[in-house]
């Protein structure tokens, strides 16, 4: 756990038992995701949990973001990224892909990291030095992009 201010950053590692926790994180994408963003649950709930490390952001005793780490053919992949819309908007976001990406690269040391942004939050990634790639459909639901974290930036987040 890492502590800043009130916010609270859980790791679970690939293959951890902690049921607990993975219930907040998917009880976030599930409001973010399914609710919110009207994603059908069988797309959201895939097969990948428990291939993937989580990570999961608590403000005081109240989740409020997650993300997970996925190791692919093409590197290391951040996805299922979501915050509680209620705390946008004051670079929450921001500070948890910045945990995801040290979490990411305290796994595996050499391979890129990548996420498949949403085109309406690509900004978001870009200006965290995310370089926007192919787009596509993700499940025939919304427009995506394939974005990759420089090494350049990856450097300057990792001293943040």
């Amino acid at each position: 756990m890492k502590e800043i201010d009130s916010l609270v950053f859980v790791f679970i590692p690939v293959e951890a038992s902690m049921p607990l926790t993975m219930d907040s994180c998917r009880e976030i994408r599930r409001r973010v995701f399914i609710e919110e963003q009207a994603v059908p649950s069988e797309v959201e709930q895939d097969s990948n949990d428990a291939l993937s490390a989580h990570l999961l952001l608590t403000k005081g005793a109240h989740p409020i973001g997650t993300l997970r780490i996925r190791k692919t053919e093409e590197g290391l992949k951040l996805e299922r990224i979501a915050l509680l819309k209620e705390y946008r908007g004051n670079k929450l976001g921001r500070l948890l892909v910045i945990e995801g990406v040290k979490r990411a690269r305290e796994l595996y040391r050499k391979e890129r990291i990548y996420v498949h942004s949403q085109v309406q939050a690509s900004n978001f990634y870009a200006s965290l030095g995310f370089k926007r790639g192919d787009k596509y459909i993700e499940e025939g639901q919304r427009l995506h992009v394939v974005m990759t974290l420089s090494e350049t930036a990856e450097k300057e987040l990792l001293l943040q």
